[in-house]
């Protein structure tokens, strides 16, 4: 399910971090800016689903990051901040910084 947050980064809500209380998820956080979205559009299975695969995807990206040499080297490589003073997005691929040699 795609979908847009109040910073402007689209994607999948799937691929947002799951926020754990008692155990169990509560919400699914940004990872560009924090926010906390509870899924109250949804109904209770179609949310159960959602975290599920949340969860899922989360797990996968850890153990990916274990196995490239620890959690950073799975990370995007956030460029400094832009002459205009904007942060820029590490998720868009036409903002992320690359070295041309």
């Amino acid at each position: 399910m795609r979908e847009s947050c109040y910073c402007g980064r689209v994607g999948e809500s799937e691929d947002r971090e799951p926020v754990l209380r008692d155990g169990r998820t509560e919400a699914l956080r940004c990872p560009r800016c924090g926010h906390l979205d509870p899924l109250p559009y949804l109904d209770a299975v179609a949310r159960l689903e959602v975290f599920e695969e949340a969860e899922r995807r989360s797990l996968e990206r850890l153990a990916a990051g274990a196995r490239a040499g620890g959690a950073d080297a799975a990370a995007p490589t956030v460029p400094e901040r832009s002459e205009n003073g904007v942060d820029p997005d590490p998720y868009n691929p036409l903002q992320r910084q690359t070295s041309i040699t």
